[in-house]
Protein backbone atom coordinates (compact mmCIF):
# COMPACT_ATOMS: atom_id res chain seq x y z
CA UNK A 1 0.00 0.00 0.00
CA UNK A 2 1.01 3.69 -0.68
CA UNK A 3 0.75 6.72 1.85
CA UNK A 4 0.65 10.05 0.85
CA UNK A 5 4.06 10.70 1.44
CA UNK A 6 5.74 7.47 1.46
CA UNK A 7 5.39 4.18 -0.68
CA UNK A 8 5.83 0.29 0.79
CA UNK A 9 8.68 -1.13 -1.55
CA UNK A 10 6.57 -4.39 -2.15
CA UNK A 11 5.21 -3.97 -5.79
CA UNK A 12 1.43 -4.59 -5.63
CA UNK A 13 0.61 -2.72 -8.88
CA UNK A 14 -1.67 -0.12 -9.00
CA UNK A 15 -3.81 -1.20 -6.13
CA UNK A 16 -3.97 1.04 -2.99
CA UNK A 17 -5.09 0.28 0.66
CA UNK A 18 -8.67 1.54 1.16
CA UNK A 19 -7.62 4.31 3.76
CA UNK A 20 -10.10 6.48 3.99
CA UNK A 21 -12.65 3.06 4.45
CA UNK A 22 -10.42 1.79 7.19
CA UNK A 23 -10.53 5.64 8.75
CA UNK A 24 -14.25 5.89 8.78
CA UNK A 25 -14.17 2.22 10.38
CA UNK A 26 -12.27 3.57 13.29
CA UNK A 27 -14.32 6.24 13.80
CA UNK A 28 -17.29 4.96 13.59
CA UNK A 29 -18.43 4.66 16.90
CA UNK A 30 -17.07 7.44 18.16
CA UNK A 31 -16.50 10.38 15.72
CA UNK A 32 -14.94 12.62 18.42
CA UNK A 33 -12.00 9.59 18.45
CA UNK A 34 -8.76 10.38 17.31
CA UNK A 35 -7.43 8.33 15.04
CA UNK A 36 -3.96 7.81 13.53
CA UNK A 37 -2.15 4.83 11.74
CA UNK A 38 1.56 3.62 12.94
CA UNK A 39 4.24 2.91 10.29
CA UNK A 40 6.20 1.16 12.85
CA UNK A 41 9.39 1.25 14.82
CA UNK A 42 11.70 3.93 13.37
CA UNK A 43 9.23 4.75 10.21
CA UNK A 44 8.00 8.27 10.16
CA UNK A 45 5.90 8.59 6.84
CA UNK A 46 1.87 9.04 6.74
CA UNK A 47 0.32 6.20 5.32
CA UNK A 48 -3.30 8.60 5.48
CA UNK A 49 -3.15 12.38 4.81
CA UNK A 50 -6.19 12.21 7.50
CA UNK A 51 -4.76 11.05 10.95
CA UNK A 52 -5.38 13.44 14.15
CA UNK A 53 -2.05 12.79 15.42
CA UNK A 54 1.75 11.30 14.42
CA UNK A 55 2.28 7.94 15.96
CA UNK A 56 6.49 7.32 16.61
CA UNK A 57 7.08 4.21 18.03
CA UNK A 58 10.44 3.98 19.26
CA UNK A 59 12.70 1.75 21.08
CA UNK A 60 14.90 3.57 23.50
CA UNK A 61 14.61 7.19 24.79
CA UNK A 62 17.47 8.95 22.29
CA UNK A 63 15.06 7.83 19.11
CA UNK A 64 13.04 10.52 17.56
CA UNK A 65 10.95 9.78 14.81
CA UNK A 66 8.95 12.64 13.62
CA UNK A 67 6.06 13.11 11.07
CA UNK A 68 6.78 14.66 7.61
CA UNK A 69 4.47 17.67 8.89
CA UNK A 70 4.21 19.74 12.25
CA UNK A 71 0.67 20.37 11.91
CA UNK A 72 -0.38 17.40 13.46
CA UNK A 73 0.76 16.60 17.11
CA UNK A 74 2.88 13.99 17.79
CA UNK A 75 3.02 10.99 20.11
CA UNK A 76 6.28 8.70 21.31
CA UNK A 77 5.74 4.80 22.37
CA UNK A 78 8.02 3.56 24.55
CA UNK A 79 8.44 -0.37 26.02
CA UNK A 80 9.50 0.79 29.06
CA UNK A 81 10.52 -2.41 30.01
CA UNK A 82 13.19 -2.34 27.12
CA UNK A 83 13.55 -4.25 23.58
CA UNK A 84 14.37 -7.17 25.60
CA UNK A 85 10.98 -7.40 27.05
CA UNK A 86 9.80 -8.21 24.00
CA UNK A 87 10.69 -12.08 23.65
CA UNK A 88 12.16 -13.40 26.54
CA UNK A 89 10.73 -17.04 27.45
CA UNK A 90 7.89 -16.56 29.43
CA UNK A 91 7.83 -12.37 28.67
CA UNK A 92 6.26 -11.58 25.65
CA UNK A 93 3.09 -8.91 25.36
CA UNK A 94 0.60 -10.89 24.42
CA UNK A 95 0.68 -13.54 27.50
CA UNK A 96 -0.41 -17.20 27.00
CA UNK A 97 0.69 -17.87 30.85
CA UNK A 98 1.03 -16.36 33.49
CA UNK A 99 4.56 -14.53 34.72
CA UNK A 100 7.06 -15.88 36.55
CA UNK A 101 8.28 -12.22 37.85
CA UNK A 102 7.55 -8.95 36.27
CA UNK A 103 10.99 -6.79 34.78
CA UNK A 104 12.23 -3.73 35.79
CA UNK A 105 12.02 -0.09 33.65
CA UNK A 106 15.28 -0.63 31.51
CA UNK A 107 16.00 3.13 31.70
CA UNK A 108 17.62 4.98 34.74
CA UNK A 109 14.68 7.20 36.50
CA UNK A 110 16.52 10.73 35.45
CA UNK A 111 16.44 9.56 31.83
CA UNK A 112 12.37 9.14 31.58
CA UNK A 113 11.89 11.98 33.32
CA UNK A 114 14.60 14.41 31.13
CA UNK A 115 12.56 12.23 28.00
CA UNK A 116 9.87 13.10 29.04
CA UNK A 117 9.95 16.76 29.56
CA UNK A 118 12.06 16.80 26.74
CA UNK A 119 8.87 15.46 24.55
CA UNK A 120 6.00 17.18 26.63
CA UNK A 121 7.83 20.90 26.15
CA UNK A 122 7.76 20.42 22.27
CA UNK A 123 4.05 19.39 22.28
CA UNK A 124 4.21 15.67 22.19
CA UNK A 125 2.43 13.03 23.87
CA UNK A 126 4.06 10.02 25.50
CA UNK A 127 3.13 6.24 25.94
CA UNK A 128 5.00 3.72 27.71
CA UNK A 129 4.00 0.28 27.27
CA UNK A 130 4.39 -1.83 30.63
CA UNK A 131 4.29 -5.59 30.76
CA UNK A 132 0.52 -6.72 32.06
CA UNK A 133 -0.03 -10.34 33.31
CA UNK A 134 -2.38 -12.74 32.27
CA UNK A 135 -4.87 -11.60 34.97
CA UNK A 136 -4.46 -7.94 34.29
CA UNK A 137 -1.99 -7.06 36.64
CA UNK A 138 -0.16 -4.34 35.36
CA UNK A 139 3.92 -4.32 36.19
CA UNK A 140 4.07 -3.07 39.48
CA UNK A 141 7.50 -2.49 39.17
CA UNK A 142 6.95 0.35 36.46
CA UNK A 143 3.99 1.86 38.26
CA UNK A 144 6.37 1.96 41.07
CA UNK A 145 8.95 3.87 39.19
CA UNK A 146 6.58 6.07 37.45
CA UNK A 147 5.11 6.81 40.76
CA UNK A 148 8.34 7.68 42.55
CA UNK A 149 9.75 10.02 38.80
CA UNK A 150 6.28 11.87 39.77
CA UNK A 151 6.32 12.04 43.79
CA UNK A 152 9.94 13.20 43.54
CA UNK A 153 9.63 15.41 40.73
CA UNK A 154 13.23 14.40 38.71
Amino acid sequence: PKGPYNTITTNIGDWQFPWDKLADAVVAGNPNSAMTINAGIGEHFRYYKDIDYCAGEMDKLDFEPICESDDIQQTRWLPIEGNFAWVLGDYVWVLEKRLNEFLPSAYEKEDVKRYLDEQLNAGNMVTFNALIDIDGTINPLIIDFLKDIRKNNL
